[in-house]
């Protein structure tokens, strides 16, 4: 009974003392490398980036909707205007009511209202779709 006991003591202690390792050894050089954590890996930090780029990424993500910033028409496929658009450097607004999601990524301004999906491609330009309609976007000059 006691050699049991001392045996089941033994090896829980060796169990407890050993070293977990949750993560593999080149997951971990990877986060190093790159400045993320598993937290971040993938959502705002990419781990095949380096610390560097990573932070001029965040940086840029930070920076808002600058280049898009202004009043902007929509109109249909046959040129008719049909509403405005006003985006800070924070925000996008339709008819005065703000826009929920919206995302800068890839150099596009991308959100939608109701069913329509709207995608301001650069500083001038953009593009709209709802089902079978569709049309462009002109920033106001």
């Amino acid at each position: 009974m006691n050699k049991t006991w001392l045996f089941t003591t033994l090896t829980l202690a060796l169990v407890a003392a050993a070293p977990a390792h949750a993560i593999s050894a080149k997951y971990r050089e990877q986060l190093e490398r790159s400045g993320c954590t598993q937290m971040t890996d993938g959502i705002t930090c990419d781990i095949h980036k380096t610390k560097a780029e990573n932070a001029a990424a965040a940086q840029q993500a930070d920076s808002g909707f600058g280049p898009w910033v202004g009043t902007w028409y929509v109109y249909t496929e046959y040129g008719d205007k049909i509403d405005e658009i006003t985006v800070t450097a924070k925000t996008v607004k339709t008819r005065g009511h703000l826009v929920e999601a919206a995302k800068a990524s890839q150099g596009k301004l991308t959100f939608r209202v109701k069913s329509s999906a709207f995608t301001l491609n650069d500083a001038f330009n953009g593009v709209w779709a709802n089902g079978s309609q569709r049309g462009t976007l002109q920033k106001v000059l």
